[in-house]
């Protein structure tokens, strides 16, 4: 996918609720396909694992049972690192960046702070 204006929030345009900037507008059902987020294909609605570098397991899905950020569904990552020095990596999106391109790139998330107190979220570039 080129990365002219690559944007997600895993939005499968549907859910039981509809969350706008984070804020629940309406507790019930819903569809609308044309809110359907196109780069949704690498991450499935059902569970998928990631393994850290340390061995640690992560799950990831994209599920319709959490609060949103925009939509009825949002992406959701369960695990835990024992070590501070550890880290996992979870593919959301492939795309190919021009050499004149400026890119944008903004991330919205929620993190349970009693199991996750400090961090970083980060974007990585590969050849």
């Amino acid at each position: 996918m080129a990365a002219d204006n690559v944007s997600t929030f895993f939005n499968l345009g549907f859910g039981n609720n509809y969350y706008l900037n984070g804020k629940q507008i309406s507790n019930s059902k819903w569809n609308n396909y044309t809110e359907y987020d196109a780069s949704l294909l690498l991450i499935s609605t059902s569970q998928q694992t990631a393994i850290s570098r340390q061995g640690q397991s992560f799950t990831y899905l994209v599920t319709t049972d959490i609060p949103h950020y925009v939509g009825g569904s949002s992406l959701l990552i369960k695990g835990s690192f024992t070590a501070e020095s550890d880290d996992v990596a979870i593919k959301l999106q492939d795309i190919e960046i021009s050499e004149d391109g400026i890119y944008d790139v903004k991330v919205a998330f929620k993190m349970d702070y009693k199991l996750f107190k400090k961090g970083e979220i980060s974007l990585v570039l590969k050849y």
